[in-house]
Formats: structure tokens, C-alpha cells, sequence
């Protein structure tokens, strides 16, 4: 029971390592499939086995007592639990501006989009996979709407769409981005709608195959050129808002390389889990991650952050206000 308990612990440790070193080792094209498995796996395995892991305390030593809050600490950080950087009771400004941003693919409904804006009244609505013709009906007359390729916008404001990221110039089709210049009372903000690739058809390929061919490698670089081609764009700028499906959680290295001089609005105020995209089976939610984000350049004071309901699809909705800083 003693060396299955060491050999438990040990695995746990290089576990936990090799997520926290994910960031140096994932550079090497050796290592995308375990990149990936790490990335993409349900999360909740780990905090299972270190759990399991902590009724074998009697046969750790000392030092490995002291190990086991870093390793739970390790497990929750994985699962991507997540506290408040700030006050969460700071007062409430006045003059914030509210953000919806929200993927309507797989088989999310438009009277639940309706019933969405109605209730929660955003200044500005981003959505992914979904046309104009769809939105007929859901905005009144002083809504500006305006769509390209699968990415929407629809504001109160006046806006202007500034230049559109389009998949045919790497091989693939719709826009992977669009940036918006957003007039407001006090200011331009750069307003970017984004949905990077999809991990799904690497994924597939590497549970099937346990490899992956020539179109998940294709695709995986993919991955890497979208995101750099948008921060390549965007960097420098001021009064900058990106949200929209990343398709990658904050331990992505992607997200790391390109995103890191922005702040998450719920790495900065969420609490708890915080998972944006629900896969079921057999009716249970089996798989969840935290791959939608709101991300925001320091011209901003953050407001409340919340998840919200589902309308259907495998994404659920991502609010945050914003106002700008004094």
C-alpha cells in the first residue's frame, strides 16, 4: 500500500509540473498531442486523484504533507477554479457599458437570444456563428446591426467595422476576427469580435488515431497563425475590448503569447468556475471549459462578470461591464 501510495503522489507531482510548466514545453511540435490531451482532457480528473490521493496520508512523510496543499492548490488552478483579483463589493459606476458576447452554434436558439437581450438590455451584443438574417426581429430600430461571415455585432452605439480577419488567406473560410471602432461619450473603444479555430477535428483524430495527419496539423497551425495574426493588429492600441470564442483556455500557450497585455475580466472578477462551453453525454455535462473570454486593455475599470444561462447550443453567454478609468 506504501509504494502504491509513493507511486500515486509521484504521478500526481509530475502532473501538476508538467501543467504548470505547460508554457515552455508546449513550444516543441514533439509535444503537441500531449499538449493537447493536457489542454482538452475533463479537468476534474485531477482533483479526483489528488482526492483519492489524500486518504493515503498515513504513509506520506513530512515533507510530502507539506506538499499536498500545493497539490491541491495545483488541482483547483487546473480545474480552473478561480478568486477575485479585486474587491468584488467595489461600488458599481455609473456610466458602465454592458457587454454580451456569445457563440450560437450548435443548435442554440434565436428566441433565446431574444428573450437574452430583453431581460438583460447589453449595449452591445458580440455573437459567433450566426448570420444577420437570423437576427430579424430581436434588435428595435435603434440597435445598429452589422454582420460578416458569421461574426456579428450589434450595439446602441454607433460603431464601425474597421477591418475583418478572413480564414481564406490561411486556407479556410469565415472570419476568424473583425475590429470595430465603438464611439462613446468618452472615446473610441477598439472593439474586437473573435472565434478562433477549433481544437475539435485535432482532438477527434487523436482520440481515434492516437496521431494526428496532415489537416489536424494544418489546422493546429492554424491555431497558432490566427491569434498572432490579431495581436500583430491590435498591440499598441488603446481603449482595446476583445471577446468572443477563443477556442482556448488561459493555459493555452496561444492565449499566453498573444493575450498576456490584456487583463481577463473574470480572471480579474470571477469566482468559482466560471466554464463557458458544456459538452454532454448521455445528458451529463462531461466535459466543460472556461474558452470564451472578455479581455480588456487597462482604459478600463471592470464591473460585473457573470456567466449566464445556456441558450441551447454547447456555449453559454458571457457578460461584463465596463467603464472607462479615471
Amino acid at each position: 500500500m506504501k509504494i502504491f501510495s509513493q507511486l500515486i503522489f509521484a504521478f500526481v507531482c509530475v502532473s501538476i509540473l508538467s501543467i504548470w510548466s505547460l508554457s515552455y514545453w508546449a513550444n516543441y511540435s514533439i509535444f503537441t498531442i500531449p499538449k493537447y490531451i493536457l489542454l482538452f482532457l475533463p479537468r476534474w480528473w485531477l482533483i479526483v486523484v489528488v482526492l483519492f490521493l489524500l486518504t493515503f496520508w498515513r504513509h506520506f512523510n513530512k515533507a510530502q504533507l507539506y506538499i499536498l496543499p500545493l497539490l491541491i492548490i495545483g488541482s483547483l488552478q487546473y480545474l480552473d477554479f478561480q478568486i477575485p483579483s479585486v474587491n468584488i463589493g467595489d461600488k458599481a459606476k455609473v456610466d458602465q457599458m454592458k457587454i454580451i458576447t456569445i457563440n450560437m452554434g450548435e443548435g442554440s436558439r434565436i428566441s433565446s437570444l431574444k428573450r437574452l437581450v430583453d431581460y438583460y438590455e447589453p449595449d452591445i451584443l458580440l455573437i459567433q456563428e450566426i448570420s444577420e438574417w437570423h437576427l430579424k426581429g430581436i434588435f428595435d430600430d435603434y440597435w445598429g446591426v452589422d454582420c460578416d461571415s458569421g461574426l456579428c455585432i450589434a450595439s446602441k452605439m454607433p460603431f464601425e467595422r474597421i477591418h475583418t480577419f478572413d480564414r481564406r488567406m490561411i486556407g479556410g473560410w469565415g472570419n476568424f476576427a473583425a475590429i470595430y471602432h465603438v464611439d462613446t461619450s468618452e472615446g473610441i473603444i477598439n472593439l474586437v469580435n473573435v472565434h478562433f479555430e477549433t481544437p475539435r477535428q485535432i482532438l477527434l483524430e487523436i482520440l481515434k488515431r492516437g496521431r494526428m495527419s496532415y489537416l489536424s496539423k494544418n489546422k493546429d497551425e492554424n491555431r497558432q497563425l490566427e491569434p498572432s495574426l490579431l495581436n500583430r493588429e491590435i498591440a499598441g492600441l488603446k481603449n482595446v475590448i476583445v471577446a468572443g470564442d477563443f477556442n482556448m483556455p488561459v493555459d493555452d500557450i496561444e492565449y499566453r503569447r498573444n493575450f498576456s497585455w490584456l487583463t481577463d475580466a473574470f480572471n480579474q472578477k470571477g469566482f468559482g468556475l466560471n466554464h463557458t462551453q458544456y459538452i454532454e453525454w448521455e445528458g451529463i455535462p462531461f466535459l466543460s471549459f472556461r474558452i470564451d473570454h472578455i479581455l480588456f486593455s487597462d482604459s478600463f475599470d471592470i464591473g460585473e462578470v457573470d456567466v449566464l444561462g445556456g441558450l441551447g447550443g454547447d456555449h453559454r453567454p458571457i457578460l461584463a461591464t465596463f467603464s472607462f478609468s479615471e
